[in-house]
C-alpha cells in the first residue's frame, strides 16, 4: 500500500479540483458540503453550497434560522430528512461552541454516519481517520481484484494514512473515484496514477469489481396529481404529513390512484371546487430509492378557493414554498409537452 499512497498523492496534488470546500476547509464548510453532497452529484450540490452561505454564513446562524427557508434552500435536492438533520445538528454544535474532532464523537451528531464523520474529522481537523464512500470502495475492490465492504475498505486504508496528511489522503481516494475510476461505462484507466498495481486492469476484470448485489424491484405507486389554479391565477397546495416520505414538504393536490378524466373531475367536486375545465397532462414518472411514482397529470382551473388547500401566487410558489422535485418535474414536463394535451372537460 504504502507504493499506492505516494502516486495517489501526486496525482491529486496535481489534479484536485478546485472546489469550494475545498479552498477554505472550515468545519463548518467541510461539513454543509459532506451533508449536501449524500447521495447528491457535486453538478448539483455547487449552487445550493453557495446559496447556503449565501443565506447562513456561520453555523450559528443556521442554527437559528426558520424551517421553511431552510426547506427552500433544500429544493430539488432530495432526502429532505438530511435538511431537518442538519438544523438539528448545527444547534448542537452551535450550543458545544464547534464540532469535535474525532470521528467517533462526530457520529453523535444528528445526519452524520461513519463516512461523513470520517471525511469531517479527516479534512477539517486532519485527523488520522478514513471515509469510505462508495468510490473508495469501487477504487480498492478493482485494486486489489476484490470486492470488499466499506468496513473492510477502512481497516486496509486507515493504517496507511501518512502522518500528517490525512486531509489530502482521504480526499485523493475519493477524487480518483469520481473523476476516473468511474463506477459505470468505461473509467479512464489510462489516467489512473495506480493502473500499474491495479488487479482487475491487469486481468481485464474492470466490469467485476465490485460485484453488485442484486436489488428487488421497485413497487410502482400511482398517483394522480392536479395542478389547479384559480381565477384570480393562485396555484393550490397542500402540505405532507409530518412522518413518512417527503414529511412536512408542499405538494400539488393528489390521491393515490389513477383517474380518468371523468373520475378526476368528480374527485375535484367531491372536495367542494367547481371545476371550470380540466385537461388531461402528460403521465410523468418519479425514481425514488425504494419506490416508483407512475403520476397522471391534470391542469384545471377551479372555484372557489376551501381551506383544505394552500392558494399562493406563483411568485410565492417560486420563493417560499419547498416543492419535491416530483412535484415540480410532473408540472414542467406536462407544460413542455403542452401540445400533446386531449380535448379537456369544460363545466
Amino acid at each position: 500500500m504504502p507504493r499506492f499512497v505516494t502516486a495517489l498523492l501526486d496525482w491529486f496534488d496535481t489534479h484536485a479540483r478546485p472546489l469550494p470546500w475545498r479552498q477554505d476547509p472550515t468545519p463548518y464548510h467541510v461539513w454543509l458540503s459532506e451533508i449536501l453532497l449524500q447521495q447528491t452529484r457535486i453538478a448539483a450540490v455547487l449552487d445550493a453550497y453557495r446559496r447556503f452561505l449565501k443565506q447562513y454564513p456561520t453555523i450559528e446562524e443556521l442554527a437559528q434560522g426558520d424551517d421553511a427557508t431552510l426547506m427552500k434552500l433544500w429544493e430539488g435536492l432530495g432526502y429532505y430528512s438530511r435538511a431537518r438533520n442538519l438544523k438539528k445538528c448545527a444547534r448542537i454544535v452551535a450550543e458545544q461552541g464547534g464540532f469535535p474532532h474525532t470521528a467517533e464523537e462526530l457520529q453523535k451528531l444528528p445526519g452524520i454516519g461513519p463516512y461523513t464523520a470520517g471525511a469531517i474529522s479527516a479534512i477539517a481537523f486532519n485527523q488520522p481517520a478514513v471515509a469510505v464512500d462508495g468510490n473508495v470502495a469501487r477504487v480498492l475492490s478493482r485494486l486489489l481484484g476484490s470486492t470488499l465492504s466499506r468496513d473492510e475498505t477502512a481497516e486496509i486504508l486507515r493504517p496507511c494514512i501518512p502522518a500528517g496528511k490525512a486531509r489530502v489522503f482521504v480526499q485523493a481516494w475519493m477524487e480518483l473515484g469520481e473523476i476516473v475510476c468511474l463506477p459505470h461505462g468505461t473509467p479512464h484507466c489510462d489516467q489512473c496514477p495506480l493502473r500499474t498495481h491495479c488487479n482487475a486492469l491487469k486481468t481485464n476484470r474492470i466490469s467485476e469489481f465490485p460485484a453488485k448485489p442484486s436489488r428487488p424491484a421497485r413497487p410502482v405507486i400511482p398517483l394522480t396529481v392536479f395542478h389547479l389554479t384559480s381565477p384570480d391565477g393562485r396555484i393550490a397546495l397542500q402540505k405532507r404529513p409530518d412522518k413518512g416520505l417527503l414529511a412536512g414538504l408542499w405538494e400539488y393536490p393528489n390521491c393515490a390512484e389513477t383517474l380518468s378524466l371523468e373520475q378526476a373531475k368528480k374527485w375535484l367536486e367531491a372536495k367542494g371546487l367547481v371545476v371550470n375545465s380540466i385537461t388531461p397532462e402528460p403521465t410523468t414518472q418519479h425514481l425514488f430509492t425504494h419506490r416508483e411514482w407512475q403520476m397522471t397529470n391534470f391542469a384545471g382551473t377551479v372555484s372557489p378557493q376551501l381551506s383544505d388547500f394552500t392558494w399562493v401566487t406563483p411568485e410565492e410558489l417560486e420563493n417560499r414554498y419547498a416543492l419535491p422535485t416530483a412535484f415540480r418535474n410532473s408540472k414542467a414536463r406536462s407544460q413542455a409537452h403542452g401540445t400533446t394535451r386531449v380535448t379537456a372537460i369544460h363545466s
